[in-house]
């Protein structure tokens, strides 16, 4: 796998939830894989949408409920964390994310 897009930050809630306040903790450099038509609507039915699929090089530390925030500039919550190999036996992580609505406030560590 080509990681060729990014960098990627993630952050983490910081404070109570209705300050809507996010704090830096990692950059990641990813892959953007395909969300199909199948996965979309499977994902649909559960209650649970995934807007963009991504992959990153290990991103053991990364797991569900932290924020990324890609080259679009949106803010994206992890709904999936999914640790495995890619093609070349190297740890990965797969990420499965849900377009946030709200404004942020993003704070760098």
């Amino acid at each position: 796998m080509i990681y060729d897009r990014g960098p990627m930050a993630v952050y983490e809630r910081d404070g109570a939830p209705v300050e809507n306040r996010l704090r830096q903790i990692s950059i990641h450099y990813y892959a953007q894989l395909e969300t199909y038509h199948n996965r979309f609507w499977e994902s649909v039915q559960a209650g649970d949408r995934v807007d963009l699929l991504l992959q990153v090089p290990d991103g053991a530390q990364l797991h569900a409920d932290l924020y990324a925030r890609p080259e679009d500039g949106h803010i994206y919550r992890i709904n999936q964390a999914q640790q495995t190999e890619d093609d070349n036996g190297l740890p990965c992580c797969r990420l499965s994310l849900h377009r946030e609505e709200q404004n942020y406030e993003l704070i760098r560590s």
